[in-house]
């Protein structure tokens, strides 16, 4: 496995991205949809509005987001971007496949508990009597090896609403159930207070599963309830593999409650 320097995998995914950049602005219609792994890259959670191509765009304008990249994901980006690199001709050095970011002569970098900053921005929007947990929860993984993202954090009773209305119709009754998704409402959801979150979980060929009897997701499901999170696995009734909150012995109708008396502090609910 090739060795580069930060400074060499930054530069590369610098030129990369901007010469990328150039060719969406010159053919803006006309490439292709490239599904792209990493933290930034919203496409991986199957959203068709985002592309390589904003991504591009994003970071021509404001590359900070590379200098905050661990060096596992620098290796990852850079990767990517020689694909990028040979698919549109960009003129760009080519990276070595499969490059290993070193941090200086005398080693690598300690990524063995680092997080991504996508997944540190998706733990500030939860309830902040749960952060240190969930950092907690998701550095020990990492450090054991188990490769996980936070998928949903903090929710909206309108975004709530909308999940809500899937498979259903204008009078809220199932008439799809193939598409329901969610049999609460906004306001009924622990997410919506900022105590739940769902996880997407990365097999050893670094693809999602959803094997819930799978080593990686049984050792996620004991992490989240050794950090004292309810596991949505667990659930007889209505079963969500990705979901883990912590009630503090609240209901969602107590917690409604507490909002609507503004027992709430920096924007969140009162629960201690």
């Amino acid at each position: 496995m090739a060795e580069i320097t930060r400074e060499e995998a930054r530069k590369n995914i610098r030129d990369t991205l901007r010469a990328f950049s150039r060719k969406v602005e010159s053919a803006r219609n006309s490439y292709d949809r490239i599904p792209l792994p990493g933290k930034y890259i919203v496409a991986d959670y199957d959203d068709p509005r985002y592309s390589c191509g904003i991504l591009a765009e994003e970071a021509a304008k404001e590359p900070s987001f590379i200098d905050e990249a661990s060096s596992e994901e620098l290796a990852r980006l850079a990767e990517i971007c020689g694909q990028l690199n040979k698919k549109y001709s960009l003129g760009v050095r080519d990276m070595p496949e499969g490059v290993n970011v070193i941090v200086n002569q005398n080693g690598k970098d300690d990524v063995s508990k680092e997080l991504s900053q996508y997944d540190i921005n998706k733990i500030n929007t939860l309830h902040p009597d749960i952060r240190d947990s969930v950092k907690t929860m998701l550095q020990n993984l990492k450090k054991d090896g188990v490769k996980v993202e936070i998928t949903l954090a903090l929710r909206t009773y309108e975004e709530q609403d909308i999940l809500f209305a899937k498979g259903r119709n204008d009078k809220g009754e199932v008439s799809d159930q193939s598409k329901v998704v969610t049999n609460a409402r906004g306001g009924q959801s622990y997410h919506n207070f900022g105590l739940a979150f769902d996880l997407t979980v990365y097999d050893k060929d670094n693809k999602k599963t959803w094997k819930q009897d799978s080593e990686e997701w049984k050792k996620v499901i004991a992490e989240g309830k050794n950090q004292g999170f309810e596991a949505g696995a667990e659930w007889a009734d209505f079963p969500d593999l990705p979901h883990f909150q912590k009630t503090f012995g609240l209901t969602t109708k107590q917690l409604r409650t507490k909002k609507e008396k503004d027992e709430t502090k920096n924007g969140y609910v009162n629960v201690k």
